[in-house]
């Protein structure tokens, strides 16, 4: 909320002059002062589709073991699971283009639900090319990142190695990898 609250203020302030000197302080404070308890209602109802999931699979893991031979049961309780899983998705996608609504009206809620769920019904299509687009864009970055850090250090260890450790180039030059790809994925995650 904080980071879409700044992206709001930047984009909708016409003299860039007049822009708050610490923007990010600014929005986090805005957001903890103002809409705290939007967050926190947003953040209610994920935490209760996951407690629901949580007895839901206490009750698969009773059920299964007193009819574990029963193919009906067994595929009613993938299908329930199945739509726990669905459900908690969708929530997760609409709060948070909800609490981008909130940081750019500035608005509850509940109000910015209201306007956020058709808009995004509307224009379904668009949301989900805009997605597969911004996921690949951001996975390619990631894997161009990660493979890039570990060409660099294969070649650094081949070239300028000793001539009994430039044949083992391959091993670190995979930990490198592995390593900036966990580190590009977290950075990258903000863009998410």
């Amino acid at each position: 909320t904080t980071i879409a609250m700044c992206v709001a203020t930047w984009y909708f302030t016409r003299d860039r002059n007049h822009l708050p000197k610490r923007l990010v302080t600014a929005s986090l404070f805005k957001v903890l002062l103002f809409h705290s308890m939007s967050v926190a209602l947003g953040s209610f109802f994920i935490a209760l589709l996951t407690w629901v999931r949580i007895m839901f699979q206490f009750v698969k893991n009773q059920v299964k073991n007193k009819h574990a031979d029963k193919g009906f049961v067994k595929y009613l309780l993938a299908c329930v699971d199945c739509c726990l899983w669905c459900f908690e998705k969708i929530l997760k996608y609409i709060n948070k283009n909800v609490y981008i609504a909130i940081s750019i009206q500035g608005k509850s809620y509940c109000k910015s639900a209201s306007e956020a769920i058709p808009l995004l019904l509307e224009n379904g299509a668009r949301m989900v090319a805009l997605n597969v687009i911004g996921d690949s864009l951001l996975f390619a970055g990631k894997m161009f990142i990660s493979l890039a850090s570990g060409i660099v250090v294969g070649l650094a260890i081949y070239q300028w190695g000793d001539d009994g450790i430039s044949a083992y180039w391959l091993l670190p030059s995979i930990i490198v990898t592995l390593f900036a790809f966990v580190f590009a994925s977290l950075l990258m995650s903000v863009a998410e």
